[in-house]
């Protein structure tokens, strides 16, 4: 990264990007707060072991961005060593729009949304809504309702629903923290002991990897219209 930034020359921003943020091949996409990324990890761990099931979570894909962005500071010091305040609110801009755009693509290009709803993520809640302190989450969760809807080609079960439904979509001391609201109407809420059940009855009968995701969109949406597959974790 160090020959990519230089203080004398502009930064080539796509080739920054695709060098902090490189684009995985992923079925699911993990949404959580970062004091729960051993959850995350953990859950990870447990899908791919006994389904085959690769998961993204940005974290340990792509490194913390406040590593990232103090190596990007950097070049945001005057010649006495001391920080140009405005400079430096410009490079935040520019890394973390780079990360937003780069999140959305996995979003998009992976298959499936968990979003790990732990007090941690979502606090103050009612049925259908509730507020988050991080900008991620939030940025996430909003972007979640104007993904496309991609169905999958495999054949099965799922196939066949999919083809008769009509488918529609209805971090430090004293940080200032704001309380976004955002809307879970849109996400099928699934239990923890669901998701063991979930990967046992796909372990009994031998269905592993991006099959196991057919059973589990068949399961929470056989009774009503398809919408895209995004689950919140409980």
């Amino acid at each position: 990264m160090r020959a990519i930034i230089n203080k004398d020359t502009p930064i080539n921003a796509k080739m920054l990007s695709k060098t902090l943020f490189p684009q995985v091949d992923c079925e699911i996409f993990i949404s959580h707060s970062h004091d729960d990324k051993r959850i995350a990890k953990a859950i990870s761990g447990y899908l791919h072991n006994k389904l085959g099931l690769r998961c993204f979570i940005d974290t340990f894909a792509w490194g913390n961005i406040k590593t990232i962005q103090r190596e990007i500071d950097e070049v945001c010091k005057n010649d006495d060593g001391t920080w140009d305040y405005n400079q430096r609110n410009k490079s935040t801009s520019h890394v973390h729009m780079m990360l937003s755009m780069s999140l959305l693509e996995m979003m998009d290009k992976c298959e499936c949304i968990f979003l790990l709803d732990t007090p941690n993520s979502i606090t103050a809640r009612s049925s259908i809504a509730g507020t988050t302190h991080s900008p991620w989450i939030f940025m996430e969760m909003f972007s979640s309702k104007f993904l496309r809807i991609t169905n999958p080609q495999r054949p099965g079960p799922l196939h066949e629903v999919i083809a008769n439904a009509d488918v529609s979509r209805n971090d430090g001391t004293n940080a200032v923290e704001m309380a976004h609201r955002i809307d879970l109407s849109h996400l099928e809420k699934v239990s923890d002991s669901y998701i063991c059940t979930w990967v046992d009855y796909c372990n009994r009968h031998g269905i592993v990897g991006p099959q196991s995701l057919d059973e589990l969109y068949l399961e929470n949406m056989l009774d009503r219209s398809l919408r895209s597959p995004l689950v919140i974790y409980s």
